[in-house]
């Protein structure tokens, strides 16, 4: 049995702020061929992608990356975010972890919340 390629690459996602800015995040893929890569983790600023997402990303010369700019072919896979403020963020986590035993799913525990 073969194993599927690593990622190899970070694909850079601008996701704009409301005063007009803009945060970057990078998530792992795997590069395709034809500036196109297979996501590898899921986003945590990014919307409008999930894990093993085909995006078409070509090399921004400015960022000297692989930049996103369309999605070329959907995996099936969902991205939800959820916050929990304490005191219920423990609990949350444990509900979380819980859960993904009977359904699994891509799970990210993003520290805990200030």
């Amino acid at each position: 049995m073969t194993q599927p390629p690593a990622p190899d690459s970070k694909v850079l996602f601008r996701v704009p702020e409301d005063d007009g800015s803009s945060t970057v995040e990078t998530l792992w893929a795997t590069a395709l061929g034809n500036d196109e890569y297979k996501l590898d983790n899921s986003p945590f600023y990014a919307y409008s992608v999930s894990w093993e997402d085909v995006v078409y990303a070509p090399i921004d010369p400015d960022e000297g990356r692989p930049t996103f700019v369309r999605v070329v072919r959907k995996s099936g896979h969902r991205t939800i975010r959820i916050r929990f403020d304490p005191p219920v963020w423990r609990a949350a986590q444990l509900m979380m972890r819980q859960a993904t035993v009977k359904r699994p799913l891509l799970y990210h525990a993003v520290g805990r919340p200030t």
